[in-house]
């Protein structure tokens, strides 16, 4: 939810500077001060949880495939 509740607040952002004649610079200012800095954080809150899924999914898989015990081969 919080995802979107951030994007949909980017989208308006945009909507409001969109009929603006701004040069290209002042677009890139515009997407650094008032855009991208809305959804900065999320990317360290996505990354975080995508680890935590690939680890879930690997020690899922990893059970099923050693049975439950011990790697018999090294990670490494």
């Amino acid at each position: 939810m919080n995802f979107e509740d951030k994007f949909h607040k980017v989208e308006d952002t945009r909507n409001n500077w969109q009929n603006k004649r701004l040069t290209l610079p002042g677009k890139i200012k515009m997407i650094k001060t008032l855009a991208a800095s809305q959804l900065q954080g999320l990317d360290y809150v996505l990354i975080t949880y995508m680890f935590k899924i690939a680890k879930r999914k690997n020690d899922l898989l990893f059970k099923f495939l050693w049975e439950g015990k011990g790697h018999k081969i090294k990670w490494s």
